[in-house]
C-alpha cells in the first residue's frame, strides 16, 4: 500500500483540479499519506502554500524523509499531523483549495468532516475530492484477486455495518460508495447542490507490477 500511495502524483490524481490552481493559491492536502502529491501541487502554486496534513505521526515522518531524498520539502510546504473529525488546527477561511484522494471512504463520519473542512475554506474556494467504489473488478479472476476482493469487502463493509471495527484497522466511512456519495454528502454538510460537479473515470491495472 505505501509503494501504491507513493505512485501518486499531482498529475495523475489531481489533474482534474490542475488547470483551475492560480499561482498564489493556499492548499490544503488532506490525508497526504507519503507527500508525493503534496509536493507535486508545490510546483503550480510558487506564490502560495500547500499544507500535507495526515493523522499518523509516523506517516508524516516518511513524507518529509521522502521529501528529502528528493531533494528537500519545498520552501512552500508544511507536512503536519491532525484529525479532522477533532477540529483542525487552521483558522476559517484559510485555505483556497483542499484536496483529498480516498479519504472520506476511512472516516467514520464523512458530514461532520466536510463539515469542518468548510470552515476552514474560504469563501469561493473548492474541496476537490476523488473517491472509489467498492466493489472492485477484475478479469481474469485469479485466486489472489478473489481473496483480495473478499478482505476488502469484510474490511470495508461488513465490519463498519455491524459496528465491529477490523482489528488492524481504523473504522471506516458509513458507506462503501464513496464515489456514488460524496455529491450526497457534500449537500448534508451544507454545500449549495448547483456549486457540486461530479466527474469519473476508471483506473486500469495491466502491468505484472501494477
Amino acid at each position: 500500500m505505501t509503494a501504491n500511495h507513493a505512485a501518486r502524483t499531482a498529475e495523475n490524481e489531481a489533474a482534474f483540479l490542475l488547470p483551475h490552481l492560480k499561482l498564489y493559491f493556499h492548499i490544503l492536502d488532506l490525508g497526504c499519506r507519503p507527500g508525493t502529491i503534496t509536493r507535486g501541487l508545490a510546483k503550480y502554486v510558487p506564490e502560495g502554500s500547500v499544507t500535507g496534513i495526515d493523522l499518523a505521526p509516523e506517516v508524516i515522518e516518511q513524507a518529509k524523509s521522502l521529501a528529502g531524498q528528493a531533494g528537500g520539502v519545498p520552501s512552500n510546504v508544511t507536512f503536519v499531523t491532525g484529525n479532522l473529525l477533532e477540529g483542525l488546527q487552521f483558522g476559517d477561511e484559510t485555505f483556497d483549495v483542499i484536496f483529498m484522494s480516498q479519504v472520506l471512504i476511512h472516516v467514520p463520519e464523512p458530514v461532520k468532516a466536510l463539515t469542518e473542512l468548510r470552515r476552514v475554506l474560504k469563501t469561493g474556494g473548492c474541496i476537490a475530492d476523488c473517491e472509489g467504489d467498492f466493489p472492485f473488478h477484475w478479469q481474469p479472476y485469479l485466486p489472489g484477486l478473489a481473496s483480495l476482493n473478499k478482505y476488502m469487502y469484510e474490511m470495508v463493509v461488513t465490519r463498519r455495518n455491524t459496528g465491529s471495527p477490523h482489528p488492524d484497522h481504523p473504522p471506516y466511512g458509513r458507506d462503501h460508495r464513496g464515489g456514488s456519495l460524496v455529491h450526497v454528502w457534500a449537500r448534508e454538510a451544507g454545500f449549495e447542490p448547483g456549486m457540486i460537479e461530479k466527474i469519473a473515470k476508471a483506473t486500469m491495472y495491466r502491468t505484472p507490477e501494477e
